[in-house]
């Protein structure tokens, strides 16, 4: 006998869903400038070579959220340009 089990989504978890994923692409279409901007808000200071200041400013544009990997690729290149690493 062939079972086949349906798991629902209950609409709490479908809306956080939509939120992460704009969430998502809002973090995947920011460009350098705005980046650099962020980063700079936050008191990281431009060329300052710090690995603390690294992994801070990762915390802070990327936020937990699993984005494209190029994408990724492409905005930590820009974070170690701002930071000079």
């Amino acid at each position: 006998m062939n079972d086949v089990q349906v798991l629902s989504v209950s609409p709490d978890e479908e809306i956080q869903d939509r939120r992460d994923e704009k969430k998502i692409r809002r973090i995947e279409g920011r460009t350098k400038e705005e980046i650099q901007a962020i980063l700079a808000k936050a008191g990281i200071k431009r060329g300052n070579q710090d690995w603390r200041d690294y992994v801070k400013a990762k915390q802070l544009i990327f936020k937990g959220h699993w984005i494209n990997k190029k994408i990724y690729d492409m905005q930590i290149r820009w974070i170690c340009d701002y930071l000079n690493l």
